[in-house]
């Protein structure tokens, strides 16, 4: 079956976070202000690198704090190159393509709560835990997902897209991004694992 006829929800994500979900890399929770229908969980979906490097992610990546570091150590775990000459920015990452597919395990409200007793949470959410610590709940089994943290927005109010069974993508496959959930029309074989 062409692939073409059968277009991937994508999402586009800044660099150098969409090469942290490609595997090995850590990132497996996707960070957004907005949930998605619920008819996306359970989908295999597309990421994709925006075509530039935001002013806020550059300024970010530039910062010599514990909160980057971390960032800046996977990166260079997962074979990228990262840093600044004079006033620009070098990098290999890729820009303007998809990188990997994966599925879209579930969708997970963020809540503040020193209350860390899973019975009086919600069935589903991460928990922003005292001390700096995340607290996947969901009825298959709770996990500490403290190892995110340095991959995305963890605050109260907003949604973390749990990414599973990631696989990188095949060839170079542009794209152009767009807000919130769009169509991927894939232009030939594209998993690595197909």
């Amino acid at each position: 079956m062409d692939p073409a006829l059968n277009p991937l929800p994508a999402l586009s994500l800044w660099q150098p976070w969409a090469s942290l979900c490609t595997p090995p890399g850590p990132k497996y929770l996707e960070t957004r202000g907005w949930a998605p229908s619920p008819d996306m969980v359970g989908r295999r979906v597309a990421i994709a690198a925006t075509g530039t490097i935001p002013k806020d992610a550059k300024d970010f990546l530039r910062a010599d704090t514990p909160t980057a570091q971390p960032l800046l150590d996977a990166i260079r775990d997962c074979g990228f190159h990262v840093a600044w000459d004079r006033k620009a920015l070098k990098h290999n990452l890729p820009l303007g393509q998809v990188l990997v597919t994966a599925t879209l395990a579930g969708v997970y409200p963020m809540i503040e709560s020193t209350d860390t007793n899973v019975a009086n949470l919600p069935d589903r959410c991460i928990l922003i835990a005292p001390h700096g610590r995340l607290l996947m709940v969901d009825p298959g089994g709770d996990r500490d997902v403290t190892d995110q943290l340095p991959f995305g927005i963890f605050e109260a109010g907003r949604f973390a897209f749990h990414l599973t069974d990631r696989r990188a993508v095949v060839g170079r496959h542009p794209a152009k991004g767009h807000q919130q959930f769009w169509n991927w029309r894939p232009t030939g074989i594209y998993d690595a694992t197909a």
